[in-house]
């Protein structure tokens, strides 16, 4: 079929399937804070190994509730002294991981899909 004046006729494709999510593998550590003197309090985080490219230095994760179960952590489990932050080495996958571009505070986030491998937890006093 010709459109007016000779051209093409538009023809009508299906739009592009979406691309999977990038899926990302890091090793790393994992911290959980309940110290109000805490940048990230009540968020679950992950630092990269250094030698880590394409993220951050750390970014926190955005399924929440998820992530608590994945790593089997308690909410409220700090005493306010001496147990305000929890962390443990870990080798997990994370998927959407999004920079922060604002100039205020906050931080780089990702959704947490798998943990590979987990240390001993150990927990750090709050900061004074």
């Amino acid at each position: 079929v010709q459109g007016e004046f000779g051209d093409e006729a538009l023809t009508t494709t299906a739009p592009p399937a979406p691309l999977p999510p990038k899926i990302i593998t890091l090793s790393g550590k994992y911290v959980y804070s309940e110290d109000i003197k805490s940048q990230t309090v009540g968020k679950v985080c992950f630092i990269p190994d250094p030698s880590t490219v394409g993220v951050g230095k750390q970014f926190c994760f955005d399924n929440g509730d998820e992530v608590f179960a994945i790593f089997g952590l308690q909410k409220g489990f700090s005493d306010g002294a001496k147990q305000c932050t929890i962390s443990a080495k870990a080798k997990i996958e994370i998927k959407d991981y999004t920079k922060l571009t604002a100039d205020v505070g906050g931080y780089d986030s990702a959704t947490l899909t798998k943990v590979i491998s987990l240390g001993t937890p150990a927990f750090s006093p709050c900061q004074k």
